[in-house]
């Protein structure tokens, strides 16, 4: 069993016995199924579970097969009947007087099944509702939202673009676009969106999340240049937007204006001083323009918010090397080691750290560290001999 399992095995005991207890009736044995057993294991552990309930069973006892789903986190899935829909006063009969089918209350029942991820059943009544050309528009994006709860891209894809062709929607397409994205088809996904952001009616709100999501998408697509119109007309909705104005940043330091990528990068760190992106950036900027105390203190900045960067630790040791700061590299080095794995270029620099300072000993014994792990490593080897020196010199 999983933390996560055991966590929701608990929340669901306790919440049981609470209610239970206003009741005034105990709950006197909770066990849980196993996942991943096959069906006569499933028969087998019910068995072993009744046999147990019985020799302790009184005669005020009682049982309850109960079944319990975890809820559906996937964003398209968040959806429910829109609101255009009152569903607030509804018939309970699943027909009305004049034997007509209660649509309210199948739409209802379909949307029920999709929070509780029965898509199978939920699409049926969808398709119930279509072919009764009651609800269309909703049984026809309900009918997409169940082939996506059920792993069935190709079909989705087509349901929603049925749905949009019927009945054009600009939530309706972001909702699309994001089934999309998470589906990896990054192109198609920016493509639908660029259609969608031509409308002059959008509302801000909307447009910002569609530019973002479309941004990303081309991105994913290696079309850069595309993706940094995007973040352009982001920031004209949205001139404190971060990951846009580290992306243009990112960009101006891509093409060496680094005039430009400090400028738009330190606009980005006002707004989330720890963006490590944007540390580093800047960290390269500096670098390149040989400011080497000013890259290192971006460097280690970044690194002191997550130590783990191993493209971002033989930068900052450079940095260390040539403004002679050995003891604050020695100190996020060593970190970085202790949460491993490391490469031995880490360990090698770590060891030239050490011999930096004089501290001989632990030079040594990192350095045969490296040699245990590759005997043929030569910088080890030759660090090493100029440390067997110092120790003649200072014998």
């Amino acid at each position: 069993m999983t933390e996560t399992s055991r966590a929701s095995y608990s929340s669901f005991r306790d919440a049981l016995l609470k209610n239970l207890e206003q009741d005034n009736i105990d709950l006197y044995n909770c066990v849980e199924i196993p996942k991943g057993l096959d069906r006569l294991a499933q028969f087998r552990k019910i068995q072993d579970i009744l046999d147990g309930f019985r020799s302790n069973e009184g005669k005020q006892s009682r049982y309850y097969l109960i079944e319990v789903k975890e809820p559906v986190n996937d964003v398209i899935l968040q959806k429910t009947v829109p609101s255009t829909v009152d569903l607030s006063t509804i018939d309970r009969d699943l027909y009305h007087g004049d034997g007509k089918l209660n649509h309210k209350l199948v739409l209802q029942s379909a949307e029920l099944l999709v929070q509780a991820s029965d898509f199978k059943n939920a699409e049926i009544l969808y398709r119930v509702l279509r072919t009764a050309h009651a609800f269309t528009e909703f049984a026809q994006i309900g009918i997409a939202r169940c082939r996506a709860g059920l792993n069935d891209i190709e079909a989705a894809m087509n349901n929603y673009e049925e749905a949009l062709l019927y009945q054009p929607n600009s939530e309706l397409s972001l909702e699309y676009a994001k089934f999309l994205y998470q589906n990896s088809r990054y192109q198609h996904a920016a493509e639908s969106l660029k259609k969608y952001l031509l409308k002059k009616e959008l509302a801000q709100k909307l447009r910002i999340s569609m530019l973002d999501l479309c941004a990303l998408c081309w991105e994913k697509s290696a079309r850069p240049n595309e993706a940094l119109l995007c973040y352009q007309d982001l920031l004209v909705l949205d001139p404190k937007h971060s990951r846009a104005l580290l992306k243009i940043g990112l960009s101006f330091l891509k093409s060496k204006n680094l005039e430009e990528a400090e400028r738009w990068l330190r606009e980005c760190l006002e707004n989330d001083p720890q963006n490590l992106d944007a540390l580093n950036g800047l960290g390269q900027c500096y670098l390149t323009e040989n400011k080497l105390e000013d890259a290192f203190d971006f460097f280690q900045q970044s690194l002191k918010i997550e130590v783990t960067q191993s493209s971002v630790l033989p930068l900052f040791i450079k940095c260390a090397i040539q403004t002679r700061r050995y003891n604050e590299a020695i100190e996020l080095t060593e970190k970085f080691i202790e949460n491993g794995p490391y490469p031995l270029g880490i360990l090698y620099c770590l060891a030239g750290l050490y011999f930096h300072t004089e501290q001989y000993n632990p030079a040594e014994s990192t350095c045969l560290n490296i040699l245990n792990a590759d005997p043929n490593h030569k910088e080890a080897i030759a660090l090493l001999g100029r440390i067997k020196t110092k120790h003649q010199v200072l014998a």
